[in-house]
């Protein structure tokens, strides 16, 4: 039975707060490492008091997208607090990707975060619902595709009550325009013909990539299909809003903006590889931040001071004050078994590197103990203090 909304959660209710860069998950061992896809923040539902009682501290929860059992594609979305445990759970139909004259389609991600929930679809094209406390997840949309030919990106409306979607087909190429109420049937309001390229190209057209307090954002131009993946995990391409046609308006954040990201605010960043640099604008173009000698995939903190990247084996965090603090990650738990335990080296330091599971990543911090700094076995300086009398 499809679903009509999102509805109030029957254990919790939950906000969207960003997006995170699953470039900072990497593969370990066999299996593949879990992506993120999104953050949001839940609230467990109280009765109301007749006194003042202290406010319950959120929890901040995060959307993960999973590869098991040697599938080359997600298999499994969960919903995964910070210890690392499943709050909520369910199986996916992995999609296929296109190969097209030995290109690999440029796919968006299969899940979502909107009404404090994740929406997530299927290799057939059927978006689900899934929240914590939410029961079974339940469909919501569906646009259909068929395997190995075509690709969908779809976005979600903030209040979950909308969605949006572009299917490309490849060999011959062209591109459906899709909406749809939560619930409700799918319209198509737009076909893009594609005319005839040369062997081994794609070509570069509409594509569904987000939603933000203005609307649904498609890149205008963006990439359908290449030799390999640039690993960026940002748009490649021009974003630009969509009116109810599926016409686009002028592209946001100006001609230069082609590799960027929309948080859900209107929020904009724009990354410039070359240069290794990201500039983060306000919803009304104008300049919030500049980040310099940052790397792949870089996303902003929840308040737009932070950004965080990848780099090596983990990742980096950079602040307004440029200070930059390293990211590394554990190994799944299993994963240890037949591996020796995986050491993190910062500023001379060498510490067990901290374990979790589901391989979200643990911040290295100066001040804890067997990080860092001023933590067990570690001098002011960050260096292991040598036993009395050596």
């Amino acid at each position: 039975m499809a679903e009509p909304g999102p509805g109030p959660a029957r254990r919790a209710t939950g906000r969207l707060l960003a997006v995170l860069c699953g470039a900072l998950l990497t593969g370990c061992g066999g299996e593949a490492a879990p992506v993120a896809v999104g953050v949001a923040t839940a609230v467990a539902t109280t009765p109301a008091a007749p006194s003042v009682a202290a406010t319950p501290r959120p929890e901040i929860l995060v959307a993960v997208l999973e590869r098991r059992g040697g599938a080359q594609a997600a298999n499994r979305v969960a919903i995964v607090g910070l210890d690392g445990r499943a709050r909520a759970a369910a199986a996916l139909l992995p999609r296929d990707v296109p190969t097209p004259g030995g290109l690999r389609a440029v796919l968006q991600p299969e899940a979502r975060v909107a009404a404090g929930a994740v929406y997530y679809a299927d290799g057939a094209g059927v978006v689900r619902r899934l929240a914590v406390g939410g029961g079974d997840p339940r469909r919501v949309a569906t646009f259909p595709i068929a395997a190995g030919q075509q690709a969908l990106a779809f976005a979600v409306s903030p209040d979950g009550l909308r969605l949006v979607a572009t299917v490309l087909t490849v060999a011959p190429w062209h591109v459906d325009v899709e909406m749809a109420s939560a619930g409700g049937r799918t319209v198509t309001v737009r076909t893009i013909e594609v005319p005839d390229l040369e062997p081994g190209t794609a070509p570069r057209t509409l594509q569904i990539a987000g939603w933000d307090t203005t609307g649904p954002v498609a890149l205008t131009d963006g990439v359908t299909a290449e030799l390999q993946d640039d690993g960026t995990g940002l748009w490649q391409g021009h974003p630009a809003h969509l009116d109810a046609h599926g016409a686009t308006g002028r592209p946001m954040g100006g001609p230069g903006c082609g590799a960027s990201f929309v948080e859900p605010d209107g929020t904009l960043l724009c990354h410039d590889p070359p240069t290794a640099t990201t500039i983060v604008l306000r919803p009304d173009g104008s300049l919030l931040h500049r980040f310099t000698s940052t790397g792949p995939g870089p996303r902003l903190s929840p308040d737009a001071t932070r950004l965080a990247y990848s780099l090596g084996g983990g990742g980096a965090v950079q602040g307004h004050d440029l200070l930059t603090v390293l990211v590394r990650l554990a190994r799944p738990r299993d994963a240890h078994r037949d591996h020796p335990r995986r050491r993190a080296r910062l500023r001379g330091a060498e510490r067990p590197l901290p374990r979790g599971r589901h391989g979200v990543p643990r911040l290295l911090r100066r001040g804890r103990p067997g990080l860092t700094g001023r933590g067990r076995g570690a001098g002011h300086d960050g260096r292991p203090r040598r036993p009395a009398g050596d």
